[in-house]
């Protein structure tokens, strides 16, 4: 789970820089460090998590800062799916071979 936690900061890091390259100036890296902090406080501790997304969040950014993160969130994740290669079919039946016997009894007998 720690390492998870690691994974999840770093991998945060690198969205950051990625999606805000104008923040990469010296002026801005109390804000950065402050930035990756609540992430890292959101993706470890559930109370607060909760009470950010249901109290904080919604006074403080509202919803025209919601609807531009969600237009970044997209426009990252297209980004994301053009770099990830496009599986051929032999990885397919692969995956299908390795995914059925987890689904259990029940659920493998169905086709994917």
């Amino acid at each position: 789970r720690c390492s998870l936690t690691q994974d999840l900061v770093r991998i945060t890091a690198h969205l950051f820089k990625w999606l805000f390259p104008q923040f990469c100036c010296a002026e801005t890296e109390a804000s950065k460090s402050n930035f990756l902090a609540l992430v890292q406080t959101l993706i470890q501790d559930p109370v607060e998590r909760e009470h950010f997304f249901q109290e904080v969040f919604p006074v403080d950014y509202g919803p025209k800062y919601d609807s531009a993160l969600q237009g970044l969130m997209w426009e990252f994740l297209s980004g994301l799916e053009q770099l990830l290669p496009v599986p051929d079919l032999k990885q397919v039946l692969m995956q299908n071979l390795v995914i059925r016997p987890l689904l259990g009894p029940p659920l493998s007998s169905m086709s994917l």
